[in-house]
């Protein structure tokens, strides 16, 4: 199985090879693979086997590989197991960000999608982490996939774990995406996961703190968040210290604005 693997990762490097090697067997070499990459005895064929998957995984494959029964629930297994290595975890987390390139809402593996990539916020490995992250970015991007995304149970337990593994840019960058809609501003300012992060995110410096800022000012547009906001801890101050420490004059001009628009809100 090993050479066999190696043999396939080899031809799936070759991007018009992806499509033959998906439908092979009618899908036989593809749940092969899954297999391999679940439980095989040996890393090498496993590490072959998880890159082979993330060589297939384009536009013209992601349909077909996202409706396989095991792949994606595999995929997120794989990528947040602690005893599985690293090299194998990150091209597991690798295969499901090609895919979120091109599954989205209302495609009917999308929620299988989106459930295999909150599971995998929950992986310890940075490297894995950020890689999730991208493909979370990519799919709160757009504004159909967004309620799909709100809807998901652990989203926000997941992002606070990567939060937690310094993912700050990434999962500011999530929430400033999903605050973009009015009918999901208040859910978000009202839970505290997501108001300790944006707190964290804002005080450091980079794109960290320029998508946090920009997703408070988009919280702040909502009546109900203006309070919440003004006295949450840590925020107000984080917006202070990005006016002070920030070389971008768009960002200082937002986070200003925004400081001025919850001032009046402040111990109320």
């Amino acid at each position: 199985r090993q050479y066999a693997a190696s043999t396939i990762k080899n031809l799936s490097e070759l991007n018009s090879n992806s499509l033959t090697l998906v439908n092979h067997g009618y899908g036989t070499l593809l749940s092969n693979l899954v297999k391999i990459v679940e439980n095989d005895e040996s890393d090498e064929a496993r590490r072959s086997a998880s890159r082979a998957l993330a060589n297939m995984a384009c536009t013209s494959t992601a349909e077909a590989m996202c409706n396989h029964d095991d792949l994606l629930k595999t995929l997120a297994t794989v990528t947040i197991s602690e005893d599985t290595k690293e090299t194998i975890r990150e091209a597991t987390a690798r295969t499901l960000k090609q895919l979120s390139y091109t599954i989205n809402a209302p495609m009917s593996c999308h929620e299988d999608l989106l459930n295999a990539l909150i599971r995998a916020t929950f992986s310890d490995d940075s490297v894995t982490q950020s890689v999730i992250g991208k493909a979370l970015l990519t799919q709160s991007s757009n504004k159909e996939n967004r309620k799909a995304i709100m809807e998901q149970k652990q989203l926000f337990a997941g992002l606070a774990n990567m939060s937690a593994h310094n993912q700050h840019a990434n999962v500011a960058g999530i929430l400033r995406n999903l605050a973009l809609d009015d009918e999901f501003k208040e859910a978000l300012g009202a839970e505290d996961e997501v108001l300790g992060m944006l707190s964290t995110a804002v005080a450091i410096s980079g794109d960290a703190s320029k998508y946090a800022v920009k997703a408070i000012s988009h919280l702040s547009t909502n009546s109900p968040n203006k309070k919440i906001l003004a006295n949450y801890r840590g925020l107000i101050e984080g917006l202070v210290k990005a006016t002070r420490t920030t070389s971008d004059p768009t960002l200082r001009t937002w986070a200003r604005n925004i400081l001025v628009n919850l001032m009046p809100f402040l111990g109320s």
